[in-house]
């Protein structure tokens, strides 16, 4: 790598908003890319420890037993037991679930990234470190959406937050508004505005870094989404 290689600075800008400029050069991507991967992993640790951390645990207890539904009376009561036992140490858990999702969904689709790679043609000599690389840039959206709900944590006037404010940019909050116990909320829920954001960065991965037809690049970024949400929807 030469002196005129760009920085860890600039090379996260560039993942954000001009991707063409970091994955056009896959020994970037390998050069950074761990820093990718821990910015995404700690951001999401932090951001749920300092969501959940802040509240009271009356609060968060009730807004816990508010998420279960079906349970008699006396099971809502061992539940309410069991919450209260691990309400000190629920910002940690929720952090430390966020981040081992996230490295695992990075895995998930560095897999994919190389059987795309490799049916293609394109780039199909790499390492398997190279794709988690590239999917870790691709992850680079999560690092917005933890930072944003640090920022809502931080300039709310209560620490007493609805824990449905984790899903503050999923298409359910702003948009479609299903009530809980709707059989699409989950999924709703599940899928935000950061979510496009990831795709659109996959894509044009997959344009820039493996050589795809924009048509082929459309195909592969959209084909694991399409085929989650999918079956998610076809069984609700």
């Amino acid at each position: 790598m030469n002196s005129s290689a760009p920085s860890i600075g600039t090379a996260f800008i560039n993942g954000l908003v001009a991707p063409s400029a970091l994955f056009g050069e896959i020994k970037l991507l390998r050069r950074y890319g761990l820093y990718a991967l821990m910015a995404v992993l700690l951001l999401s640790l932090f951001s749920n420890y300092t969501f959940f951390s802040n509240m009271s645990e009356q609060h968060l207890l009730s807004e816990q037993l508010a998420q279960v539904q079906g349970l008699s009376a006396s099971e809502m009561e061992m539940a309410a037991e069991m919450m209260q036992k691990t309400l000190p140490y629920t910002g940690l858990i929720a952090g430390a679930i966020s981040a081992a999702s996230l490295l695992l969904q990075i895995l998930l689709l560095s897999v994919y990234v190389m059987m795309v790679a490799k049916l293609t043609a394109a780039n199909s000599q790499l390492r398997f470190s190279d794709y988690v690389n590239f999917s870790s840039w691709c992850y680079l959206p999560a690092c917005a959406s933890a930072l944003g709900l640090t920022l809502l944590v931080f300039t709310s006037s209560t620490p007493d937050l609805p824990l449905s404010l984790q899903y503050y940019a999923s298409f359910n909050q702003l948009f479609i508004h299903y009530s809980s116990d709707a059989p699409l909320h989950n999924l709703a829920q599940s899928f935000a505005l950061f979510d496009l954001w990831i795709i659109a960065l996959l894509i044009t991965g997959f344009i820039t870094s493996f050589k795809l037809s924009f048509g082929q690049a459309i195909v592969a970024g959209l084909l694991p989404y399409a085929l989650i949400y999918g079956t998610w929807f076809a069984i609700a």
